[in-house]
């Protein structure tokens, strides 16, 4: 949540609006807690409210006259469909246009999966039906997502830092770049 508060500061120095509509800096979602009962129910719910948290939070605006927001579809029977990208599809294609390493390495990838895992799990409950069960690694692996999750956020940040116009003007908070951060 940090993290994306400190991108939207970003943002808006370079002249862009916000990346993320909410970071939920004035009050935590109430189920963004770890997990009590280590169940695939309470681990899928948690998936649910960081895919919202997330990739349904992204800014379509933020990418407005960088790239397109829309494509075109031609049809077999030649009609032309225009179909809205999705905002993981426009996080990836703007990185893909706008950021390379200094070895010339498109970074999209990177920063991406980390949010395309997040969709996929979500999408998993969604498209089968299963029962509950009680696993222990459920919260292990809600912290290895969030870890992954948080190194995207962080490289994001990093990218938007490097920002002629953001270089001179942004100092993030002292802790956040520690290595003594705890998820919860």
């Amino acid at each position: 949540m940090t993290e994306q508060a400190e991108i939207n500061k970003l943002s808006r120095l370079i002249g862009k609006p916000v990346f993320f509509r909410s970071t939920f800096d004035e009050q935590r979602p109430k189920d963004f807690i770890p997990m009590l009962r280590p169940t695939r129910k309470h681990f899928n719910e948690f998936i649910h409210l960081l895919d919202k948290m997330l990739s349904e939070n992204i800014n379509r605006d933020f990418f407005k006259g960088d790239i397109a927001l829309e494509r075109q579809v031609k049809h077999d029977n030649g009609t032309v469909e225009i179909q809205a990208l999705g905002t993981l599809q426009l996080f990836e294609k703007w990185l893909s246009k706008r950021y390379r390493t200094r070895n010339g390495e498109d970074v999209s990838y990177e920063l991406a999966t980390p949010l395309r895992e997040v969709r996929r799990l979500r999408q998993e409950p969604a498209h089968k039906l299963r029962e509950d069960e009680y696993d222990r690694t459920y919260p292990q692996r809600q912290d290895d997502i969030l870890g992954k999750v948080c190194r995207a956020l962080t490289k994001m940040r990093y990218i938007l830092w490097s920002h002629p116009q953001a270089r001179e003007h942004y100092s993030p908070p002292a802790w956040l770049d520690s290595d003594k951060i705890v998820f919860y």
